[in-house]
C-alpha cells in the first residue's frame, strides 16, 4: 500500500503515525514575520505547566513538551526553517483558537523510525518549550548590579555607552574590565602617594564593591577612538568618606585639561591648556553646603557640546534623590574638543579617601546629561524607596519583558539585590506580598499585595464537577507559628502564635513550635512589624485545605470554558462538599497550574491552591457584616442542645457583640465547635448577651458545650 501523506504547512507525516487530534492541539512557530501552524500529536499526553517553585516562594517559567508532526531540523539547509527558526524561536500552543501557553523552543529533537527515509515508518519532532522567564534565568554570572544595568543601557531605547568601566572587579584585579562588548579592559594605572584599593568600598548598595582611592590619588582611563558626534558626556559614581575628601574628574580633551572637583564647600570647574596646566582659561565654582545631600554620594557628570564656535563644558552633581547642582564653562572662541582617544582621570583631591566606580562615556548627541544621567544616580543606592510595582516594571523593561502591574499601594523597597530577573521578582513578592506570573499569552503580570486582597470568585466549582482525585489535607507540613522576617542588612523581627490550635503550645493545645525565617527587603525597618505579623497569619490560617483541585473538562462541559479561563491568583469557590469534609463552601486561591493535560479525547486541569480566605481583609465602612471585629474572649455561658435557638454568650473582658436585628448588620454567622450558627439578633448592654439563632443551616448540627468559644465564621483580617 502506498503510504498516505497529509501535508500541513511545509511538513508531512506518514501513514501509521498518530494522526493530529480531534481536539485540534497545534503549535504555532513565529518566524519570517508571521505565525506558522504545526499539528501536535496527543497520543502521548501534552502537559502544559504554569506553576511556582516548591513552597510557592518564587515564580517559575511556564513549560511543556510537544510532539509535532514530521521531521523538523532547522539546522538542515534542506529544511524550510533553515535560517528562519532555531533555539528560542517563539512558540504558542493553541487548542482550537484558544492560546494555552506561550514560550520559546529551547530544544528541538527530531526523531524517526527505521526506514522512514524510504517511505516507511514515522517521523516526528519533540520540542521542549519554556517561557521567557526560563531564558532570563539561564547563563552563568548574569546577575548584574542595578548600577551596571542602568549605565550599560539594557532597556529598549536606552543610550548605550561608548565606553564603560563598572570597576566592580575583585580585590586582586590588575585590569578593570570593560562592560562594552568587544572592548579590551583598562589596565589599573594609578598615581599618587598610596595605592588604589579595588573592591574596598561597598557603601553604594546599588553596586558591587568599588575601589577606594586614598587622598591625592587618581585612576587613569583611555577612551577608545570613535567618530566624533559633536557631544560627549562622562559620568562617574563617587562617595566622599569624610569631611576632608574631594572627588573629581580630570579630562584631557585635545589641547585642554578640564578639571571638575567637588567636596565640602564647593563645586569647581576649570579649564587650562595641556601645554601649561597652571594657566587657567576659565574657572567657576558654586557653594555646596557641608550637609548637602551630594556629599554622601552622587553621580558626577561632565558634558561638552559643540556650539559651532567653541565648547560649552557643564559639570553636574546628580543626587540619588533626583536633586542637581551644576556649573558651566563656555570656552569661546575656540574649537570643539573630542574625547576620541583621550584620557580621563578619576581623582581623589583631599586628604581623606573617596569611593568611585562606574565611569561611562556617552557620545550619542541625543543623550541629555541631566535627565538621562539621573538614572545612573538613582541606581547608586539600588533604587531604594522605589515602590514594588514600579520596580517590577523597570526590571522587566531592563530584561526586555513588558510587565503589567495590577493593584495599588505597593510597598517601598530597599536596595535592589544583585540577582537574576526571577530572583529580583521574588524579592519584590516577599516584601510586597504580591505575585508575579506569566499569562497564557506570554505577557507578564505583577499583582501587588494590596491587589491580591478581596478578589472576586473566578470559578464556582460544584463538588460533582471535580475529578475523583480531590484530596483533603490536614496537617502541619506548611504551617509555621514562629516567624522571623529578616532584611539583607540583618535587621529582623520575630513573632509567634502564642495560643490556638496552630500555636506554639505543645500538642494537643497547639502543634508545637515550628520556626521559619523569611527574607524581606523593605525601605525601612519600621515595616518589619507588619511583615512579621502578616506572614504569621498566612502560615497559620485554619480551615479545610485542598492543595490541588483537578477538573475533567470533558466530563464537565458546562464549566469547561470557565475552568479553562482560570489563571494564577484567581479565586475558586468549592460548593456542595460532603458534610464530613466541610460544612461550608471553601474558597481557594490558585498558586499555579500544576498541569493542563491533553491526551487523546481527554482534557483536565489541575490547580495548586492555598486557602482563599488568607487574602480576605476588612474594609472600613464598606460592609457592616463582612468587616465586623471578631472576639477572642467570647464563650457560651452554658451548654445547648442541637435544637436550641437562644444562646447566652459571655465575654471574659466585657467586650460586647454588636446589638440589634435585621439589615444591614444581621444576620451574622458564628463558629461554635465547628458548627456554623446563623445569628439573627443580639441584645444586652452587658455581658452575658442574648443571641437569637438559626440552627442546622448546613444540614447538620450538634449539642454545644458550656464554655465553647464563640467567634466569627468567616472573620475579616487586617491587611498589611
Amino acid at each position: 500500500m502506498t503510504p498516505l501523506t497529509l501535508a500541513v504547512a511545509t511538513l508531512s507525516w506518514s501513514w501509521g503515525a498518530a494522526m493530529p487530534n480531534a481536539q485540534q492541539l497545534t503549535a504555532e512557530l513565529y518566524y519570517s514575520g508571521s505565525w506558522h501552524a504545526y499539528p501536535a500529536y496527543i497520543s502521548q499526553p501534552a502537559n502544559l505547566v504554569r506553576d511556582r517553585k516548591p513552597g510557592g516562594t518564587e515564580p517559575e517559567p511556564a513549560r511543556t513538551s510537544l510532539r509535532l508532526a514530521g521531521w523538523i531540523n532547522p539546522e538542515s539547509p534542506l529544511s524550510p526553517l533553515y535560517g528562519a527558526a532555531g533555539v528560542n524561536t517563539p512558540i504558542r500552543v493553541k487548542l482550537s483558537t484558544d492560546v494555552r501557553l506561550t514560550g520559546e523552543v529551547t530544544r528541538w529533537i527530531p526523531e524517526r523510525t527505521l526506514g522512514h527515509s524510504v517511505g516507511k515508518g514515522v517521523a516526528w519532532t519533540t520540542v521542549e518549550v519554556n517561557s521567557a522567564f526560563y531564558r532570563l534565568g539561564q547563563g552563568v554570572d548574569t546577575a548584574r548590579s542595578p548600577m551596571y544595568r542602568s549605565m550599560i543601557g539594557t532597556s529598549a531605547g536606552d543610550y548605550v555607552p561608548h565606553a564603560y568601566w563598572p570597576m566592580e572587579d575583585g580585590r586582586d584585579v590588575t585590569v578593570f574590565a570593560s562592560a562594552v562588548a568587544g572592548q579590551p579592559g583598562q589596565p589599573l594605572i594609578y598615581g599618587g602617594v598610596d595605592a588604589v584599593q579595588p573592591a574596598a568600598d561597598s557603601a553604594m548598595t546599588g553596586s558591587l564593591p568599588v575601589p577606594l582611592l586614598p587622598g591625592d590619588t587618581y585612576i587613569e582611563f583611555s577612551v577608545p577612538a570613535y567618530t566624533d558626534t559633536g557631544q560627549w558626556v562622562a559620568q562617574v559614581a563617587t562617595r566622599l568618606t569624610d569631611t576632608n575628601a574631594d572627588a573629581g574628574l580630570i579630562i584631557y580633551a585635545d589641547d585642554l585639561i578640564i578639571q571638575v572637583q567637588y567636596g565640602h564647600g564647593n563645586l569647581t570647574v576649570a579649564a587650562a591648556p595641556v601645554s601649561d596646566p597652571g594657566a587657567l582659561i576659565f574657572s567657576n565654582s558654586d557653594g555646596v553646603e557641608a550637609d548637602d545631600i551630594f556629599l554622601a554620594a552622587c553621580s558626577l557628570v561632565v558634558s561638552s557640546v559643540d556650539t559651532g564656535g567653541g565648547d560649552v563644558f557643564t559639570a553636574r552633581l546628580l543626587s540619588p534623590t533626583g536633586a542637581t547642582v551644576g556649573q558651566t564653562i563656555d570656552v569661546n572662541p575656540g574649537v570643539y574638543r573630542s574625547l576620541s582617544g583621550q584620557r580621563i582621570l578619576v581623582a581623589s583631591g583631599g586628604t581623606d579617601p573617596i569611593a568611585a566606580g562606574h565611569l561611562g562615556v556617552f557620545t550619542d548627541p541625543a543623550f541629555n546629561a541631566s535627565t538621562d544621567g539621573i538614572e545612573g544616580a538613582r541606581a547608586m543606592y539600588g533604587w531604594k524607596g522605589e515602590l514594588g510595582g514600579a520596580r517590577a516594571l523597570r526590571v522587566g523593561r531592563e530584561h526586555g519583558i513588558t510587565v503589567t502591574v495590577e493593584g495599588e499601594d505597593s510597598t517601598p523597597m530597599g536596595p535592589q539585590p544583585v540577582a537574576q530577573f526571577l530572583g529580583i521578582l521574588a524579592d519584590i513578592e516577599r516584601t510586597d506580598g504580591g505575585v508575579a506570573f506569566e499569562k497564557r499569552d506570554g505577557s507578564a503580570i505583577y499583582r501587588t499585595g494590596r491587589g491580591r486582597l478581596n478578589r472576586s470568585v473566578a470559578l464556582t466549582l460544584p463538588y460533582t464537577s471535580i475529578a475523583p482525585s480531590l484530596q483533603l489535607v490536614l496537617g502541619a507540613r506548611d504551617r509555621r507559628n514562629d516567624v522571623t522576617v529578616k532584611t539583607p542588612a540583618s535587621s529582623s523581627m520575630r513573632v509567634e502564635l502564642a495560643s490556638g490550635a496552630l500555636s506554639v503550645q505543645p500538642p494537643p493545645s497547639g502543634i508545637g513550635r515550628i520556626e521559619t525565617t523569611i527574607s524581606v527587603n523593605p525601605e525601612t525597618d519600621d515595616a518589619l512589624v507588619d511583615l512579621g505579623w502578616w506572614y504569621l497569619h498566612t502560615l497559620t490560617v485554619e480551615g479545610v485545605l485542598y492543595e490541588t483541585v483537578t477538573v475533567d473538562l470533558i466530563a464537565a462541559p458546562a464549566i469547561a470554558a470557565a475552568t479553562a479561563a482560570v489563571d494564577v491568583d484567581d479565586v475558586i469557590l468549592l460548593t456542595g462538599l460532603p458534610a464530613d469534609e466541610s460544612l461550608a463552601d471553601v474558597y481557594l486561591t490558585v498558586l499555579g497550574i500544576v498541569a493542563e493535560r491533553i491526551e487523546g479525547a481527554s482534557r483536565s486541569i489541575t490547580f495548586r491552591c492555598v486557602r482563599g480566605d488568607t487574602y480576605k481583609c476588612g474594609v472600613y465602612g464598606s460592609d457592616p457584616i463582612g468587616s465586623l471585629y471578631d472576639s477572642d474572649t467570647s464563650t457560651l455561658a452554658t451548654g445547648y442542645s442541637a435544637t436550641a435557638t437562644s444562646f447566652s454568650v459571655a465575654s471574659s473582658d466585657g467586650t460586647l457583640w454588636i446589638t440589634g436585628s435585621g439589615a444591614p448588620n444581621f444576620p451574622i454567622f458564628w463558629d461554635i465547635e465547628g458548627m456554623r450558627i446563623q445569628v439573627d439578633a443580639i441584645s444586652g448592654a452587658t455581658s452575658p448577651q442574648t443571641a437569637t439563632v438559626v440552627r442546622n443551616v448546613d444540614g447538620w448540627d450538634k449539642a454545644l458545650s458550656s464554655g465553647a468559644k464563640v467567634s466569627l465564621w468567616d472573620p475579616a483580617r487586617y491587611a498589611r
